[in-house]
């Protein structure tokens, strides 16, 4: 079936319309029913009402198709070996010929075998452009943007320990600077005070030895008198003596010195290095600055493959274009007028979005515009009704469902800082209904924006002209926790949520971004004009570790943040 060269597809191209079986110039086929055409034809076929529109090409330019059409291996029916299958069984899932109908599939859908061979193959080709042109290069991002984070938390790690090694270093050296200064301290306080009792005690033992000479000359004075006869030098050896003892007599001891004794004072509350303080990090850088020519970016759109689509609110213009970021240049696809209040797209590619005062939910299949280049408009059909409730906000979620916010017709009628009926609507990306919570003027003033992750569903709520906040909620519909209040003087323009399920949420007076976890507490604040970014009306997550910034300036208006989380 592959390395068919194109003198093979001509030779087995059909001689004739499969409408109406005559004509041999056969020039189109349709994408829906798999029909070959001739001129006339064509024009019929195309007012022929079906559930989708017919995609009529030119054979010319579908020679890929065209191999595929006619290289369908033909399958020998097992029962009637003469005939080949031309159906396929749905209910029995097997290959039927004309004859096998009234044998064995009466009253069993049945489809022609071509058509579902086509369709089958085209699935398949379908799953494998989405891989190579989509998941295998998300996978590879979210691998590189992995490992730099890896990196990111070594080079954390490695110089958060090598602080606690130069931080105890710094600690013993000022504790020994301490205790040396303290040691020098108290053995000079020793020294002064023996000092001054050496000053006191050493004078008096030197007077006393002067004292006790002096006696031991007069007793051997005495013991010689004695044995002499000599008055005289008796009366002289007398006075002596009596002089000597009235000064011992006399002399009192007059020493007063204090000891010094070192008191050890044991170790009472450790010193601490420190502590370790786990935070969550989110650090963002700008990368890229792109000049779109657009008066003012109010809504971005992130599809697949790096299809992005920007709304210029002047004009109500939907450009779709894919963004070289490496060149700050932007390549555009085409353009269309859609008036919206609010957009998102579903996995599919299929636009969904609310129109300004209307009750619908309506959508352009991705299919119509993939196939209808350079059109200025597309018609739109109705996805969901909401009546009489007026969406106001519509969101897609991680998992392709869709969820919507409504208020009362009469919402205009009531002050802005008052709640108004506010419901909320999760339907299944086929518009089968999944959820419903209503609040009866009990929490909600102005639902107008709405991001999700997992099972938490985050929206901002104006509740006064100048003022927003985020209100949190649950599954089930119930109040998670609310972020914000009219003291703020915040008003919130946009808001989306990163992997993490962190909440990057634009206030667009300030030109700041704040970032919350998921319990609502603040991680950090970017000032946008720090960055030159003024103006900022829009975000959206690009390419799984970017945001994408549309602002209303006229030179660089969409700006590329990458994000580092964890």
């Amino acid at each position: 079936m592959t390395g068919v060269n194109s003198i093979d597809i001509k030779a087995q191209v059909p001689k004739t319309c499969n409408m109406c079986e005559e004509t041999i110039e056969v020039k189109y086929r349709c994408l829906e029913c798999n029909f070959i055409l001739c001129e006339r034809c064509r024009r019929f076929h195309e007012k022929i009402k079906t559930v989708d529109f017919h995609h009529i090409i030119n054979i010319k330019d579908d020679s890929a198709s065209l191999t595929k059409l006619f290289h369908i291996p033909m399958f020998p029916c097992l029962l009637h070996k003469e005939e080949n299958c031309v159906l396929y069984c749905l209910d029995c899932e097997e290959t039927a010929c004309t004859s096998c109908i009234s044998i064995k599939h009466q009253k069993h859908t049945l489809e022609n075998l071509k058509t579902y061979y086509l369709n089958k193959t085209s699935e398949i080709e379908n799953g494998k452009e989405r891989i190579e042109q989509s998941i295998l290069p998300s996978l590879n991002r979210r691998q590189k943007r992995l490992e730099h984070l890896i990196i990111f938390h070594t080079q954390k790690y490695e110089k958060a320990k090598q602080k606690i090694y130069k931080w105890e270093k710094y600690m013993k050296e000022s504790i020994a600077n301490v205790l040396e200064n303290q040691r020098v301290e108290l053995i000079q306080r020793l020294d002064y005070n023996f000092t001054g009792t050496k000053e006191t005690i050493l004078p008096e033992i030197s007077k006393l030895k002067t004292t006790k000479k002096d006696i031991e000359d007069i007793l051997i004075n005495i013991d010689t008198v004695m044995s002499c006869g000599d008055v005289k030098r008796v009366n002289d050896v007398r006075g002596s003596l009596q002089l000597q003892l009235v000064e011992v007599t006399s002399h009192t001891e007059k020493v007063r010195a204090k000891i010094g004794n070192f008191c050890e004072k044991e170790i009472g509350a450790l010193p601490f290095l420190g502590e370790i303080k786990f935070k969550d990090i989110f650090q963002m850088k700008l990368v890229s600055c792109i000049q779109t020519k657009l008066t003012c970016i109010d809504k971005i759109i992130s599809l697949e493959s790096g299809i992005v689509l920007l709304r210029n609110l002047e004009n109500n213009m939907i450009h779709k274009i894919k963004i070289d970021s490496t060149k700050n240049t932007f390549y555009e696809y085409e353009k269309f007028e859609l008036d919206v209040k609010d957009i998102s797209a579903l996995n599919s590619g299929d636009i969904i979005f609310i129109s300004p005062d209307k009750s619908d939910i309506r959508t352009i299949t991705s299919k119509l515009i993939d196939f209808n280049h350079r059109k200025d408009f597309y018609d739109s059909t109705t996805f969901y009704q909401t009546h009489p409730q007026i969406p106001t906000a519509i969101h897609v979620s991680p998992d392709n469902n869709i969820i919507i916010c409504t208020v009362e017709p009469s919402r205009e009628s009531i002050p802005m800082d008052e709640p108004c009926h506010v419901e909320i609507y999760i339907l299944t990306s086929s518009g089968k209904q999944i959820s419903r919570f209503e609040f009866n003027r009990d929490l909600f003033c102005f639902p107008d924006k709405i991001s999700s992750i997992s099972e938490m569903i985050c929206i901002a709520d104006s509740i006064s002209d100048y003022s927003s906040r985020v209100v949190t909620l649950n599954k089930s519909g119930e109040v998670k926790w609310i972020y914000g209040d009219t003291s703020t003087s915040v008003i919130i323009s946009d808001m989306v949520h990163t992997p993490l399920r962190n909440l990057v949420i634009l206030q667009v007076c300030q030109s700041k971004l704040q970032v919350l976890d998921p319990d609502g507490e603040r991680l950090r604040i970017l000032d946008l004009t720090n960055l030159n970014i003024t103006h900022p009306y829009c975000l959206s997550i690009y390419n799984d570790n970017y945001i994408l910034v549309g602002c209303g300036a006229n030179d660089n208006n969409l700006h590329i943040l990458e994000y580092i989380e964890s």
